[in-house]
């Protein structure tokens, strides 16, 4: 009993924080539709609770589209929330900055959830970020999304996620050549980027709360570890460009960045990693596009940066 109060106060840490009161499931179990206003006065509106899977639904398996109200063709975050895969949410509140933020500049928002830990265990949890990445390849046209222009967002579990199903592309194509879609990946003090060494450090450091995480979410093989790490699957294969941000007093957001950065570099691909200073593993998430945040424009000029060569270069 204590090492399992002890895994819920970790995941209570990693957790983003209470679902919003807009996300809310229909009657039926089917989604729902509402129209909002950002705090700068842009109009858009939600679809919320869209289903992705048919083949295991709930409300964990469905993903929120957040579009604003234009008839324009634009370009799409899809979002991967933290939580040591075991906890969080699509709708944290966590989220209200970033969703505004990318609206305000343009963007429709996508916001996924997946299956959680302790109830399922890798791979669920790439694979069904999968599936809800694919349902928007084939369906966000429909609320003026262009898939040529799909950029991944993940914080914390989240990142690994999104760094995971792009540097493996067996995840996504599984259903198609649907790894091409993913233009550009912004990652927010990210988790499980090598597992081996996390649970390396921590075993040496004997931080057991973590181990439990990392236990729970992905046992106790080697090889699976090796498997579900995205530093494993980085070759001379070409990947999209990658922007990793770390808070610099995090130690192992710090280390495993690092790690991963340098195995981009040593393969000749885009990457870049960024210090971010006076902030917190929940402060980075949870600021993202406030006022006076310093992460979100940056995020905010790497897409463009991307979008601008797309644009050259023609849409492929």
């Amino acid at each position: 009993m204590e090492k399992f109060l002890i895994y819920v106060q970790l995941l209570l840490i990693f957790a983003t924080e209470p679902v919003l009161g807009v996300y809310k499931q229909s009657d039926n179990g089917g989604f729902t539709q509402s129209t909002n206003i950002t705090s700068n006065g842009t109009a858009f509106t939600s679809v919320l609770d869209l289903p992705y899977d048919d083949k295991n639904p709930s409300m964990l398996t469905s993903l929120d589209i957040h579009r604003p109200a234009t008839n324009n063709t634009l370009p799409i975050v899809f979002f991967i929330h933290g939580g040591g895969w075991g906890a969080g949410d699509k709708g944290g509140l966590a989220h209200i900055n970033k969703r505004n933020f990318f609206i305000d500049n343009g963007f429709v928002f996508v916001s996924t959830n997946y299956r959680l830990a302790p109830d399922v265990a890798f791979p669920i949890y790439p694979q069904d970020v999968a599936k809800a990445f694919v349902k928007i390849v084939d369906t966000v046209a429909d609320y003026n999304g262009n898939i040529n222009e799909i950029f991944i967002l993940g914080h914390s579990a989240g990142a690994h996620l999104g760094a995971l199903i792009s540097v493996d592309q067996s995840y996504l194509n599984t259903f198609g050549n649907y790894a091409e879609f993913i233009k550009g990946i912004v990652l927010l003090d990210g988790a499980g980027y090598d597992i081996p060494y996390i649970v390396d450090y921590s075993i040496q450091a004997g931080n057991q709360p973590l181990l439990d995480v990392y236990y729970t979410a992905f046992g106790q093989n080697n090889v699976l570890w090796e498997n579900a790490s995205p530093i494993s699957h980085i070759d001379a294969i070409g990947v999209p460009p990658f922007q990793l941000f770390y808070v610099n007093t995090h130690i192992l957001s710090s280390l495993t960045s690092a790690r991963l950065y340098q195995q981009f570099i040593d393969n000749n691909h885009n990457a870049q990693r960024i210090a971010v200073f006076n902030s917190s593993h929940a402060l980075i998430n949870r600021n993202f596009g406030a006022n006076g945040d310093e992460v979100a424009p940056q995020a905010l000029a790497f897409i463009n940066s991307i979008r601008d060569v797309i644009f050259v270069n023609g849409f492929e």
